[in-house]
């Protein structure tokens, strides 16, 4: 399941400029980067006893800075709410999100 909703992560670089009409609409990639997150956050709620191995899927996700910021900003989001589950060096890892990803994920929350 992790292994496909990495696949769905658009790099900022795969996005195609969009004009200044386009720049309005949310493309088909990040539609599809979206669904494929709120179907992990769905499968990890049906089986929370994997949690813990998706948390270090979440932690590179939300660390990695040539994803998009909404999707690295969901993927904090996720970790945030269930800390007490995280896998070792999950903790070190997010550690270096920078606050710009913390502050998306807190108004996510919200």
């Amino acid at each position: 399941m992790v292994r496909a909703v990495q696949a769905a992560l658009p790099k900022k670089t795969e996005l195609k400029p969009a004009d200044d009409e386009a720049a309005h609409h949310v493309g088909p990639e990040l539609i599809r980067a979206g669904q494929a997150l709120g179907d992990l956050a769905e499968y990890l709620e049906r089986r929370p006893e994997e949690f813990k191995a998706a948390s270090v899927f979440y932690a590179n996700c939300a660390a990695d800075e040539n994803l998009m910021p909404a999707s690295r900003a969901v993927c904090y989001s996720a970790l945030s709410k269930n800390k007490d589950q995280w896998a070792p060096g999950v903790a070190e890892r997010i550690s270096r999100v920078g606050p710009d990803i913390v502050d998306i994920a807190k108004n996510l929350s919200n």
